[in-house]
C-alpha cells in the first residue's frame, strides 16, 4: 500500500463493512467506485453512518449488538437481509453478489 493514513478520534467513531474510506487511497489503489449504491459496501456503509447519526452518545454493548444484526436495506429504507444488510445475507438476496475475482481468475497460491 502507498497510502496508510492513520485516524484518530476523541468524541467520533470508526466503521467498517470491507470498503476503502479514506478519498486519496481509493483513488491511487482502488478501481472502487464510491458513489455505486449498487454496491453492497457503499449501501453498508451509508447503512453504518445512519445508525451512528441515530445512536450518537447512545452507544454500548446492546446496541452494538443491534448494529451487527441489522436487516436494513439502506437503499431504500425497508427490512430485507441481503447483501446490502449490515447482517450480510447474500444468501437471501435476489440479486445475488458477483465474487472479488472475476471469472477465470489466476490463483495466488502457485505450486
Amino acid at each position: 500500500m502507498k497510502n496508510t493514513p492513520l485516524l484518530r478520534t476523541k468524541d467520533g467513531f470508526f466503521v467498517g463493512s470491507n470498503f476503502a474510506n479514506d478519498p486519496k487511497l481509493m483513488k491511487e489503489e482502488t478501481k472502487f467506485d464510491p458513489t455505486d449504491m449498487g454496491k453492497s459496501e457503499n449501501a453498508r456503509h451509508k447503512r453504518w453512518l445512519a445508525l451512528m447519526e441515530q445512536y450518537k452518545g447512545k452507544i454500548d454493548v446492546a446496541a452494538g449488538q443491534k448494529f451487527l444484526a441489522d436487516h436494513v436495506d439502506s437503499t431504500d429504507g425497508k427490512v430485507a437481509p441481503s447483501e446490502r444488510t449490515l447482517c450480510g445475507h447474500v444468501d437471501l438476496s435476489p440479486r445475488g453478489m458477483p465474487t472479488w475475482q472475476g471469472p477465470y481468475a489466476l490463483s495466488l497460491i502457485h505450486i
